[in-house]
């Protein structure tokens, strides 16, 4: 992979793919994993650093890990023997990883935004409410409101909290 890219950044821009066909035994395609793939090991931040993890897996599930967000790849390898799954079923599992937490970040999103709504409509009312409604009556509004937004509040923590676990498995992962 290194070979490659080195072989890539000397040749003019737009004949790599040529030279591929003319030098190569493989495809353009796998030359082009073969080089992410060496691109990322030289990253000692990067899942692909530690060879170690990829030793037995045999060279497609590495494509596969290869191809899904590394955050998603770390997860799935320290949660399963990637060793004993299929490839399908390594990238069925990549998938549902993936979408599991942009479900998580989705929700979040939507409940602090929900949330900033609610703030914005609750200073609304008690504006209005404070020009119309006697003391009593707005105490009284005022602690409904109060109530609903510690709700949204602990929705909001929660999801939070869920989106941090994924996180700190991803970060556990990554160590």
């Amino acid at each position: 992979g290194m070979r490659l890219i080195e072989i890539k950044n000397r040749i003019p821009h737009g004949q790599f793919e040529d030279w591929c066909a003319e030098n190569l035994e493989f495809s353009k395609s796998k030359a082009e994993k073969m080089m992410k793939l060496a691109d990322r090991m030289a990253d000692e931040t990067s899942l692909f650093s530690k060879t170690e993890t990829f030793t037995d897996i045999g060279i497609s599930r590495v494509w596969a890990l290869l191809a899904a967000p590394e955050e998603v790849a770390a997860e799935v390898i320290e949660t399963n023997d990637v060793e004993s799954m299929t490839v399908r079923e390594l990238k069925a599992e990549l998938a549902r990883v993936k979408e599991e937490k942009e479900a998580a970040e989705r929700k979040a999103e939507m409940i602090d935004h929900n949330n900033d709504d609610i703030r914005k409509e609750l200073a609304s009312m008690q504006r209005k409410l404070s020009e119309t409604v006697s003391e009593e009556e707005f105490a009284e509004m005022q602690a409904a409101a109060q109530a609903q937004k510690e709700d949204l509040t602990k929705e909001l923590s929660e999801a939070k909290a869920e989106a941090a676990d994924i996180q700190a498995k991803l970060d556990k992962a990554k160590e």
